[in-house]
């Protein structure tokens, strides 16, 4: 697949799994973040067709992210990464542009299930 996906978390562990699991899948060309301004740099310079945006990063807490990425590369797709507890964020993110979102913990079926729905979109 010509695809690219950023995966943006600030843990390592589940940055590594998303992508092994992305590659697997035949997502073979998977960046990754660990924080919004390696986010935004990642993609100023490689605009890339989905961004898998985790909803907490320590320096980002808000989904100012969201919303610079969208300005920055309006036609790259954006799927938030929601921890359980903020529920209040997904609606809000839908609105700004976001083309779904998905909960942690999530399994690779259900990554690659939104991940699939998205790009055919």
């Amino acid at each position: 697949m010509d695809a690219s996906i950023l995966v943006v978390d600030d843990l390592s562990f589940p940055r590594k799994l998303t992508k092994r699991a992305l590659v697997n899948a035949g997502y073979t060309h998977t960046l990754e973040a660990a924080n919004a301004k390696e986010a935004l740099r990642c993609v100023n310079e490689q605009t890339p067709s989905l961004v898998l945006l985790d909803g907490s990063l320590p320096d980002s807490r808000d989904l100012s992210l969201l919303k610079k990425v969208l300005e920055i590369s309006p036609q790259t797709k954006v799927v938030m990464v929601f921890a359980q507890t903020e529920d209040a964020q997904k609606e809000e993110a839908i609105t700004m542009g976001a083309k779904g979102y998905i909960v942690k913990p999530f399994n690779e079926e259900k990554l690659l299930s939104v991940v699939n729905n998205v790009m055919a979109g």
